[in-house]
């Protein structure tokens, strides 16, 4: 097997405390050390960053930089980036020791893959728990398909590997996106060439409070993320656009539908929904993803819509209890669980 070599790229801003954890991982990795670089660009930190950063000495290449968002800081470490690929790492996430190496594995058993991405693990640090991911990962050329662009889920920054040659079709990465830069990459790539997913568990996503996606819920964090998910669904039909690709084509309606559903459950947690419109929601998410649900989730689907109609917004909860009490009941059959395709994909 040849050895690849990768450049991991950390992203970090105000994360002194976890830093440390996330770059020490990538040191105790099993692959050589010979052949991949460690780039930190540190996006305007105002802690003690630098200084937890510095004590790695020759090991790391260190890169201060005016606060300018995340894609900012990936653009100028990728600006950087010596390795044949690119793996992304959040500073407040940690890989397993193996990860490099099955990423590089996966590199040359798959020649012409511009992607490769892994299964994360969620991790509550605080509890010292783990939650398996459980993410439905592909391989292949995702476009073929309506089903295989429905399933193509965006999985955290973490987990995400890049061909740098491959990259710079993508860059500049629009900078208005502060944060969902790697999902402008993970939506895009995919239609470059083919990419390879890794279904073992390689990259624990950290849980600490102040993640966008995870953790508890606040306006200003829900806000930002509706702001931050219309920059991105609008750069990636400008990109589409400009390559030969028509973005409101039926082809591609459901893979942009996604975002619309996540737009509207946000939007929910900041205005409730009378019964309506919640129930025309449901009605539009079973819609979109009809084509990949099973008999199972098509039927959750349908009840949860009525169930909609008749609780409202407000007391929905009931009804997910219910069936989830339901599904226990019926543990054996696996294919009655809950849909796969819920609005935290985008």
């Amino acid at each position: 097997m040849t050895t690849p070599y990768i450049t991991v790229l950390i992203d970090t801003y105000n994360y002194g405390e976890f830093v440390e954890e996330a770059i020490q991982s990538v040191i105790d990795q099993t692959y050589p050390a010979a052949h991949y670089e460690i780039v930190v660009v540190d996006d305007g930190s105002t802690d003690d960053t630098p200084r937890r950063v510095k004590r790695f000495g020759g090991r790391v290449c260190y890169f201060p930089k005016e606060n300018g968002g995340q894609a900012s800081a990936f653009n100028f470490g990728i600006a950087q980036a010596r390795g044949e690929f690119v793996c992304l790492l959040d500073a407040d996430d940690v890989w397993l020791p193996n990860k490099l190496e099955r990423v590089a594995q996966a590199i040359a058993s798959n020649s012409d893959a511009v992607h490769i991405y892994d299964q994360p693990m969620v991790w509550d640090s605080e509890k010292n728990s783990v939650t398996p991911g459980g993410y439905p990962l592909q391989s292949g050329t995702i476009p073929e398909s309506s089903a295989a662009l429905l399933s193509h889920w965006m999985v955290p920054a973490s987990s995400l590997a890049f061909r740098r040659a491959t990259l710079d079709a993508l860059l500049p990465i629009p900078e208005v996106l502060r944060t969902q830069a790697d999902a402008y990459l993970s939506g895009l790539i995919i239609f470059l060439g083919p990419v390879v997913g890794i279904s073992e568990s390689l990259t624990k996503y950290r849980i600490h409070g102040q993640n966008l996606f995870a953790g508890p819920l606040t306006p200003e964090k829900i806000s930002h993320r509706i702001e931050m998910r219309a920059n991105l669904v609008a750069s990636l039909k400008a990109w589409l656009s400009a390559h030969g690709h028509n973005p409101d084509a039926p082809f591609l309606s459901g893979y942009f539908q996604q975002w619309q559903l996540a737009q509207e459950l946000d939007s929910f947690v900041l205005l409730a929904p009378n019964r309506l419109q919640f129930f025309a929601h449901q009605y539009r998410r079973m819609r979109t993803y009809k084509e990949i649900m099973g008999s199972g989730e098509r039927n959750y689907a349908r009840l949860r819509a009525a169930a909609g109609l008749l609780l409202g917004y407000s007391k929905i909860g009931y009804f997910d209890r219910w069936w989830a009490g339901w599904r226990r009941f019926r543990s054996k059959d696996s294919k009655l669980g809950l849909s796969r395709t819920p609005a935290s994909n985008v």
